[in-house]
């Protein structure tokens, strides 16, 4: 609510110029939403929140709906006033249009009398923010400060935030005001992501330079005071954007908390220094010495005076236990479209160019990161920073490390790098990356720390105390500031000894906050701690989660009770989005848990119950998020996906963990590879191999291994676990059939067709005695058997097997079920290999126009069927028609899939072939050459695909006049051809006969063998089978 006044009593030579615009364009920034992002507090009203020259009961009766809508909603009330001002008897006095001018309480608007006891009477509101631009209005101040102790800290616990414009002073020309407009129009570079009072202090210095703007927190602090995060003015426009994760904020919020009064040292000059000359710094340093304060010093260069070059970090991620791979990626990223000129393009573009196998096997690093990296025209290198690599879970932290050294290996061996340069932060034991600069974190002198306690406002006299009782360490000296900055320190109150330990400093700052009375420790501090705790250090857990959590431990059961409790623990609970529905907590800094609230053995003042606290937030989960409705969308769920086996695990149930890990499946098989290894070692730990949860681990972590890409590796896993599952499961239990399915499966794809064809023929009878053929199992079955027939080389039978597959498709699924049209696709595909190809090419025809009537049809599908529509087409005689649609079709494969990817190889092969059989054998001849020399370098000289280009470099070579040259090429061919393919394959029985051919009539061409045509057809994703992905 805006408030904007003239006083007719004062007369018109007292009338204020700036009054109504200024009110009203204040209101205007306070309602925007990408700024100030408020409601009207009067919704009922024709202009909202905005009253102009209301009357003395007006005004008063507006304060007290908008108070009474507020404190309905729970929100957060804003509440500025913009006009005359007068002092009487110290008394502050507001005057509104019909107002004496006198200082009459029953005219006059007792403007701090009338807040305090509105602010005390409202037990839901959310906050207050009061604006005061006026004469005198630090008067009000002062009444706030040392007449609302009862609503603030004292027994109602209100949290509220006054600013006003002047101190007993007169005020000028709206200057403060117009001063605050600007600043949020155009934000704070040095700030995080919402601009609060605190922030405010310079650009009202400079805004309002004939003033004292004055500053009142909950605690009666003034400007240094850190008061309540929640209680914002506006979104930061200086960082604020739409393209942002919640993984880019939270690490841009982080940043801005650890830069808070950042003292600049040494070791900051030799980290940017060794990163200007070095692809890979390691800055190492045990727990409490500044390695994180450094690392975000390096992304925010407005606050080191100078030290650190502007852009010198592209983005920065703050690794936890809970990390992994996708997460850290998703925050990297989000930062690299902010600081990278055509990254969110990249991004784009680098992903139309894969394929579904490819999303499921590349790394996260390289899918969200790298790749979209190199498709990116730079001037200068991308300087990406990772802090914390060693509290990363071991399977993530190996992820990571290998990711790094890639990349870099990538940039300096290879073209087409990413150009991109890192720096880690690590504990001295940390493994060392090979070639990384490695610099270790000098302990700040006495001078540095003294310089930070001033940089903190800390008066001279304290600090050479506070500095002897630092003891050279960061983590102490911030401690140690929290207890000087608060209204009444007395150095008299710090430990006599010169050296407290780590956990004194934490029992002073949790008896500042209120622990010391037993029933505000019980009931308030202790179960926001609690669950806060456990969830881990930074900005992490969701804030109706940690309600509903704290709630369950007998803690506060609203957000605005537990926001309280959060504001009196301000030094050691960090906040993302303060104050907003997607407001996340946690703990500050691992050592606050790990070193003191769960170390009751220590004689620790103040602990918590760990399985208990994690207990509560899995109740909550199981409430709020319940893993049979998952929704990876919504932040609740995605934070159980993360967490939520987490907190299982810690309460022993190891059932329940298992239950959440596959009923929460992550995007990406590659996640769940790490995310497996991760969890398979923990339950090898702690249960039997038999245990049915070690089992299920192990079938999951082979799965997707597979699906990640790796077949052969999924198989041997899976033989491992098959006796083992028979002998506690059962022969004929659904897992082991399962299982045995899977395994069929990763031996077709380790490159045995055959053996995996002569499995299924095993398995699908089996399975169809336990179930009926259209359940899952059998379905899955029956599709991978048909599948594996034609690729062991009996296209005839595996197109009867696809015509049987779609009959019993049909019985189960919709005609429009995805699982119908790629049936329907393959049954295509292998009638055309079976030597029908005008039936093929019939069917891909109606394939295409079902496609086109499709409203979001894949794209990889439409790729797919036009490469197989154009390849049946000429080889149903029409080599004229198909080399005219691949040249169609070929571009569209380069912008999408880009020049050297495997289907887009595929289809200039095809290309070039039937150039050559519609009559231009000389052009297929240059094409194939070109297709040669591209192959070796992509796919490798000895790969199947690079001899087949060879092998039709040769046939055209003849068919184009030169029939020895053809001759001489096949014969220097063929020995690799059998040594890798074996002498019964397809391909090198046509190279065979091509070189009968030409060796027995050089000088004609004869009968015309069919040309090699390497089909690469990969089974590719989920458990059912789906069209050949490559284009043959």
């Amino acid at each position: 609510m805006v408030i904007g006044s003239q006083c007719d009593a004062l007369g018109e030579s007292s009338k204020l110029s700036f009054l109504p615009d200024l009110a009203a364009e204040l209101y205007e920034v306070l309602i925007d939403p990408h700024l100030g992002a408020c409601e009207p507090a009067l919704p009922r009203r024709h202009c909202g929140g905005l009253l102009l020259d209301p009357t003395h009961n007006a005004a008063l009766n507006a304060l007290h709906n908008a108070f009474a809508w507020a404190n309905k909603d729970g929100a957060l009330l804003f509440v500025a006033v913009l006009g005359h001002g007068m002092v009487k008897y110290g008394d502050f006095f507001f005057l509104s249009r019909d107002s004496s001018g006198t200082g009459d309480y029953r005219r006059d608007v007792f403007l701090s009398h009338a807040l305090k006891h509105l602010l005390g009477d409202c037990g839901d509101l959310n906050g207050l923010i009061v604006w005061v631009d006026s004469c005198h209005s630090g008067v009000a101040a002062q009444q706030a400060a040392t007449e609302w102790g009862q609503v603030g800290l004292g027994q109602a616990a209100r949290r509220y935030e006054l600013l006003s414009a002047a101190d007993d002073r007169p005020a000028y020309r709206g200057d403060f005001t117009r001063a605050l407009i600007s600043t949020l129009r155009h934000g704070i570079a040095g700030a995080g992501e919402t601009i609060d009072a605190r922030d405010l202090r310079e650009p009202l210095k400079m805004g309002a330079k004939a003033q004292r703007p004055q500053r009142v927190t909950i605690d009666g602090g003034q400007w240094a005071a850190r008061g309540d995060q929640g209680l914002w003015l506006s979104r930061n426009h200086a960082l604020y954007s739409a393209q942002d994760n919640t993984a880019s904020v939270a690490a841009q919020a982080r940043v801005g908390e650890l830069t808070d009064y950042l003292q600049p040292t040494e070791t900051l000059d030799a980290l940017v220094a060794a990163a200007k000359v070095h692809d890979c710094v390691m800055l190492t340093g045990p727990r409490g010495t500044g390695k994180s304060t450094l690392a975000a010093a390096l992304a925010q260069p407005s606050v080191t005076d100078g030290r650190v070059p502007d852009g010198f970090v592209n983005a920065i991620i703050f690794a936890t236990p809970l990390s992994t791979m996708n997460t850290l990626s998703s925050a990297l990223a989000g930062g690299l479209r902010r600081t990278v000129k055509g990254f969110s393009q990249a991004v784009n573009a680098f992903d139309e160019r894969l394929d579904p196998a490819e999303r499921e096997s590349l790394p996260a690093l390289e899918r969200q990161v790298m790749g979209p990296l190199r498709l990116i025209k730079r001037r200068r290198p991308v300087r990406l920073v990772i802090d914390a690599l060693d509290e990363l879970p071991k399977a993530t932290e190996r992820a990571l490390r290998k990711a790094v050294t890639d990349a870099r290996v990538r940039r300096n061996g290879e073209s087409g790098s990413a150009g991109v340069s890192f720096v880690l932060t690590a504990r001295p034991g940390a493994a060392p990356l090979a070639g990384a600069c490695r610099i270790a974190v000098t302990p700040p002198g006495d001078a540095a720390i003294g310089a930070y306690l001033r940089r903190r406002e800390i008066p001279d006299d304290h600090i050479p105390a506070l500095v002897d009782r630092a003891g050279g360490n960061w983590l102490h000296a911030y401690l140690l500031a929290e207890q000087a900055v608060r209204p009444g320190f007395d150095p008299g109150q710090l430990p006599v000894d010169l050296a407290p330990s780590l956990a004194e400093l934490y029992t002073t700052e949790l008896a500042a906050a209120g622990a010391e009375d037993r029933e505000r420790w019980e009931t308030q501090l202790r179960p926001v701690l609690a669950v806060c705790a456990v969830a881990g250090v930074g900005p992490v857990l969701p804030l109706p989660l940690a309600v509903a959590a704290a709630a369950r431990l007998g803690g506060p059961n609203t957000p605005s009770r537990f926001r309280d409790s959060v504001v009196r623990l301000s030094g050691l609970i960090v906040r993302a989005k303060p104050g907003q529905p997607e407001e996340q907590v946690g703990i500050f800094h691992l050592s606050l848990r790990d070193d003191y609230l769960l170390k009751p053995d220590l004689g620790v003042q103040f602990t918590i119950d760990g399985p208990e606290a994690h207990g509560a937030l899995a109740e909550a989960l199981a409430e709020l998020a319940p893993v049979q409705q998952h929704d990876p969308e919504n932040p609740l769920h995605n934070y159980a996906m993360r967490a939520e086996a987490e907190h299982l695990w810690a309460c022993g149930d190891t059932a329940d963990v298992v239950k959440s890990l596959t009923w929460r499946p992550l995007e990406r098989a590659v996640d769940e590879v790490e995310r497996w290894q991760r969890w398979k070692a923990r339950l090898d730990d702690r249960l039997k191999p038999e245990d049915p949860a070690v089992l299920t681990a192990r079938s999951y972590l082979a799965y997707y291994t597979g699906t990640a890409g790796d077949p052969a590796a999924a198989r041997d896993q899976y033989s491992n676990l098959l006796p083992l599952r028979r002998k506690v499961s059962g022969l004929t239990h659904r897992d082991t059939w399962s299982d045995l399915v899977a395994l069929a499966r990763f031996t077709g794809e380790a490159g045995d067709p055959v053996a995996a064809r002569d499995q299924y023929s095993d398995l699908l009878p089996a399975i169809e005695k336990d179930y009926e053929p259209t359940d899952p199992l059998a379905l899955l079955a029956r599709a991978n058997l048909a599948y594996f027939t034609g690729e062991a080389g009996d296209p005839i039978a595996a197109r009867n097997q696809y015509a049987r597959l779609l009959e019993i498709r049909q019985e189960v699924f919709e005609p429009t079920h995805p699982s119908i049209f790629t049936t329907r696709m393959n049954l295509a595909y292998f009638t055309g290999e079976a030597g029908e190809p005008l039936v093929a090419r019939d069917a891909f025809a109606e394939l295409l126009e079902i496609l086109k009537h499709d409203s979001r049809p894949a794209r990889s599908h439409t790729l797919t069927v036009r490469a197989h529509l154009a390849r049946f087409t000429g080889e149903a005689g029409d080599p004229v028609g198909a080399r005219d649609q691949f040249k169609a079709l070929l571009p569209t494969l380069e912008e999408v899939w880009g020049p050297d990817h495997p289907d887009t190889l595929t289809a200039r092969a095809h290309l070039a072939r039937f150039i050559g059989e519609a009559g231009a054998p000389a052009e297929a001849r240059d094409r194939f050459a070109v297709l040669v020399e591209i192959r070796k370098k992509v796919s490798k000289p000895r790969h199947p695909d690079t001899l087949c280009a060879r092998a039709n470099l040769a046939r055209f070579t003849g068919e184009a006049g030169d029939p020895i040259a053809a001759r001489n090429q096949l014969k220097a061919l063929l020995p690799t051809m059998l040594k890798v393919l074996g002498d019964r394959h397809p391909d090198t029985l046509t190279a065979r006969a091509h070189l009968a051919r030409f060796t027995r009539e050089p000088d004609r061409p004869g009968r015309r063998p069919q040309p090699v045509r390497r089909a690469a057809r990969h089974h590719r994703g989920g458990r059912a089978t789906q069209a050949p992905r490559s284009l043959c």
